[in-house]
């Protein structure tokens, strides 16, 4: 039937049936003002399933524009310009890299409690000289607030400034992931990573007293990566944790170092060279006697015959005997 201008209505999904109620948490912005996320829902109320059609969220209307108002076709450009323009303001002021941003982010945090919500952040930026419509403050300020819960973090802050992994650094976290994903699946199992950790899961104290079994302590190891708690890594959560990792770390060569250190990563020079695998004296079968960096040793038992084993996969022959752990 006709609906009058102003009439409130009901709008129902019409595969369901169901009313639609207004998402007023999911806003983006448009010329018009915001567009606002809709949805259908079902309630359960004394083990029945009922629409709340009474609630205020559910009720819409059609409204006139006023007279003489001419359609204008909404672009993002000066949203898109004003994240820009506030990112270079930071990266300008913030020359001395990790240091000067973290510097910068604290002088925006006015209670200390280590977040920044949209007041700080605003102010904060006004204090720089960046003043921010409030549709330019909603695009930038969500930019920043990766998880969108209101906040943003100093590894948000950080992580949203500095951008993706470099190539170099994002070729070496790919090189460490290639270590847990052993059959090369892009996910690392459960099991692979009890294969690699497990021969020393029975020495954590909490296995050892009986509170934990060695699958729940596998868990809690892995559980910076595991973002959504299945129980498996993929390669997209790994390079997502040392992202967030990276953005606070200036010198290439220290990442690098940590990387190959972390995962035992053989390789590296200078500064960034590998000093955590474990390294063998190696008796050859002439009496040559060789010091032998293990390449790959993570998973690698500390008995003779596995680092023996490990030695000739990477190529080492001829091997008399293995003299001592260095």
């Amino acid at each position: 039937h006709p609906v009058r201008v102003g009439e409130r209505i009901v709008l129902r999904h019409k595969p369901t049936n169901m009313p639609l109620v207004c998402q007023s948490e999911f806003r983006v912005p448009t010329t018009l003002g915001a567009e606002v996320e809709v949805a259908a829902h079902l309630v359960k109320l004394n083990s029945t399933f009922l629409t709340e059609v009474t609630q205020v969220g559910n009720f819409f209307s059609f409204i006139m524009a006023p007279p003489g108002s001419k359609y204008v076709p909404y672009n993002n450009t000066s949203q898109m310009s004003a994240l820009d323009r506030v990112k270079a303001k930071f990266l300008s002021r913030g020359s001395g890299g990790f240091a000067s941003l973290r510097r910068t982010f604290r002088i925006f945090d006015d209670n200390n409690d280590k977040v920044l919500n949209r007041r700080e952040f605003k102010e904060g930026l006004e204090l720089y000289g960046t003043p921010l419509s409030t549709l330019e403050l909603d695009v930038v300020f969500k930019a920043f607030d990766d998880d969108g819960n209101g906040g943003i973090t100093l590894t948000e802050f950080l992580s949203e400034l500095r951008g993706p992994l470099a190539t170099r650094r994002r070729d070496l976290v790919v090189e460490a992931f290639k270590l847990i994903d052993t059959d090369g699946s892009g996910v690392a199992s459960m099991a692979e990573l009890q294969q690699i950790y497990g021969a020393n899961l029975h020495r954590h104290p909490q296995v050892m007293d009986g509170s934990k079994t060695p699958e729940e302590v596998m868990r809690e190891f892995i559980s910076s990566w595991d973002k959504n708690r299945d129980g498996s890594v993929t390669l997209a959560e790994f390079i997502e944790y040392y992202t967030e990792i990276s953005a606070s770390i200036d010198n290439d060569n220290y990442f690098e170092l940590m990387i190959r250190n972390a995962w035992h990563i053989s390789g590296g020079e200078g500064e960034a060279a590998n000093t955590a695998n474990r390294r063998v004296l190696v008796v050859y079968n002439d009496n040559r006697q060789e010091v032998v960096t293990i390449h790959k040793d993570l998973g690698v038992g500390t008995d003779i015959p596995s680092i023996r084993a490990a030695l000739e996969k990477q190529g080492v022959t001829n091997i008399k005997r293995v003299e001592k752990a260095m």
